[in-house]
């Protein structure tokens, strides 16, 4: 994929598109026909009841069936140059990246990943198409994949890639980052409910709805969700954050913030009210700035594997690291829990550390 967001402004309008209802009937088995003559997987974010139905939601998202062929074979295209470039010949520029340790050093070395990706374009350029594009550096390529998407989508989640799910997932957070938007739910099984904003009327949740800031996520008895935030930099090979929601659990994603021009880590908190989350994140290390918060505990994560249990009538908040370091700050100390182990915080004093058994 082509990461967005390393030096650029990447702000756009999200211009709507009108729906394509009246040419459902003649083109839908034709769009079928011309994905498998492409040679397009598709990836669903929720399986449709049918195929007809499946075409149905693609067939709103483009204009006629023309562009839809162009979207597929230039998204192709794209992430093919995109990933041969970084995996093969400037594959030491991305690892520089990755190594960098501050905002001056990332510049540094993003300006070396993009004079190395520019001469491998050069010596095996685009296809003419995308050289019409200006896609004849990595900027020029960049900007043609946000022509793309600013032409062919109105800013909704798309439900085909041109290389499997990857590409969707990485698009639909490039959406989701360009909305503004903290995290989109992945998985939801059973009663799940979101409060948009953190008032009025609990709403059912679906799969792929997207969070903002302040929202609230609540689960049922026997109810499960994952969520994941917009935090995926495949550059820096950081992210995404992701929090699985237990039975019987409420949530609040208090606040989110990320710098996609200069890729600083995020800033996050979530507020545990009630119930267990297990959090992942990786690849952060001592960038992060992503807590979770309890009654009285505050537990920073840092590229981390760590399941948290909060009882609010008790105050008590339990911590069973797995992976990494957390930093734990309460009313009358701050301390480091190592990976392995676990402590207990009740009413702002802890336990003795104490050993875990490995994850199942």
């Amino acid at each position: 994929m082509i990461n967005k967001g390393h030096a650029m402004d990447m702000s756009w309008d999200q211009s709507g598109i009108q729906p394509m209802r009246k040419y459902i009937p003649a083109l839908r088995y034709v769009l079928v026909a011309t994905c498998l003559l492409l040679g397009v997987p598709v990836a669903y974010a929720a399986p449709p009841a049918n195929a007809t139905e499946y075409v149905t939601q693609v067939l709103r998202n483009v204009e006629d069936l023309e562009r839809a062929s162009r979207w597929v074979s230039l998204m192709a295209e794209m992430e093919s140059i995109d990933q041969s470039i970084q995996a093969g010949a400037c594959k030491h520029s991305v690892d520089a990246i990755s190594a960098a340790r501050n905002p001056a050093d990332k510049r540094i070395a993003f300006e070396g990943f993009e004079r190395c990706f520019d001469a491998a374009l050069q010596r095996k350029p685009a296809s003419e198409a995308l050289r019409e594009m200006g896609a004849t550096s990595y900027r020029g390529l960049d900007a043609a994949y946000r022509k793309v998407l600013k032409e062919e989508f109105n800013g909704k989640r798309i439900d085909f890639a041109a290389k499997g799910a990857d590409l969707a997932r990485e698009i639909n957070h490039y959406l989701g980052h360009q909305g503004g938007y903290a995290a989109i739910l992945v998985s939801v099984l059973k009663d799940v409910q979101v409060k948009k904003g953190g008032s009025g009327e609990w709403l059912r949740a679906r799969q792929g709805d997207l969070l903002n800031a302040t929202d609230l996520v609540r689960t049922g008895d026997s109810s499960r969700a994952r969520i994941e935030f917009m935090d995926r930099f495949q550059s820096i090979n950081s992210g995404p954050s992701v929090i699985t929601v237990g039975p019987d659990a409420t949530i609040n994603l208090a606040e989110f913030k990320i710098d996609l021009r200069n890729q600083q880590r995020h800033k996050g908190l979530v507020d545990m009210l009630k119930g267990a989350i297990r959090v992942f994140s990786k690849g952060w290390g001592g960038r992060a700035d992503f807590s979770v918060r309890t009654g009285t505990s505050l537990c920073g994560i840092r590229g981390t594997d760590i399941e948290i249990h909060y009882d609010p009538d008790e105050d008590r908040t339990y911590y069973k690291l797995y992976e990494g370091v957390v930093e734990i700050s309460t009313p009358h100390e701050s301390f480091t829990l190592r990976a392995g182990s676990s402590v207990s915080v009740t009413r702002g004093m802890r336990s003795e550390i104490m050993p875990i058994a490995p994850p199942t």
